[in-house]
């Protein structure tokens, strides 16, 4: 009963994505606070800033949330115009179009304050100085995973950042390795009212990195609407050519 709740449920929502106009960009998103969340204003700061860009290029944003997973594979299908905020990397591009930068930040290493085995890890920017150490990330995170498996350093993605810092916390992984922003947001909602246990690793795993609006290849129009997207970000970060 629960598989024909879920199928009836696509089939509606595919019949309302068709239904709605020319200028209607659909977006498929996630939970990845503070950047986008269902329980945060505006749907979080980046959420804002593409609704203002859409807004600007006379197009009117509408945004579902869904697993992550499940997310990227329905804009990769065609159903949705995009999702966000993702790194533009080869292995991405053969499904997906890639915006302007809606922000820039970079991906820090954590280790437990308590744990003796990193006490003196210091990293100096080679990825092969984290191959004796049990890594963790976020599903998905493909910027963290493929360098690291590349290189035949073992990397445990768990189903969300709380999963994995709470494993580094009872000292079953040595790092974690994710975005500084929704690092910082975690560890402190995780850990509130208790000392937090989360030490930063001074240099950082990858810095400068663009994120994107990822916008799938199958949808119609898409290099056209992703031009309009453009050009209204571009006035909203105060870009204008």
């Amino acid at each position: 009963m629960k598989m024909r709740s879920i199928i009836i449920f696509y089939i509606l929502l595919a019949t309302l994505l068709t239904a709605q106009g020319e200028n209607t960009l659909n977006f498929a998103i996630g939970e990845w606070n503070p950047h986008t969340g269902t329980s945060l204003p505006e749907y979080g700061f980046v959420t804002a800033v593409v609704r203002k860009a859409c807004l600007e290029a006379g197009l009117s944003p509408t945004f579902y949330f869904f697993p992550w997973p499940r997310a990227e594979y329905l804009v990769q299908k065609g159903d949705f115009f995009a999702t966000f905020p993702y790194l533009q990397i080869p292995e991405r591009e053969d499904f997906f179009y890639f915006s302007d930068p809606l922000f820039i930040s970079k991906l820090i290493i954590v280790r437990n304050k308590d744990s003796k085995r990193t006490a003196e890890f210091k990293y100096s920017g080679r990825i092969e100085e984290l191959k004796s150490y049990r890594i963790g990330t976020t599903a998905g995170t493909k910027a963290v995973v493929v360098p690291l498996r590349s290189r035949g350093i073992l990397v445990e993605e768990s189903a969300s950042l709380d999963f994995a810092l709470k494993k580094l916390a009872k000292g079953r992984l040595d790092f974690v390795i994710d975005e500084y922003k929704v690092i910082l947001d975690a560890s402190k909602n995780l850990f509130r009212g208790q000392e937090n246990p989360i030490d930063i690793i001074e240099k950082p795993f990858a810095e400068n990195l663009e994120y994107c609006l990822m916008v799938s290849k199958a949808y119609p129009n898409a290099q056209v609407l992703l031009k309009r997207f453009n050009e209204g970000l571009r006035k909203v970060l105060g870009q204008e050519k």
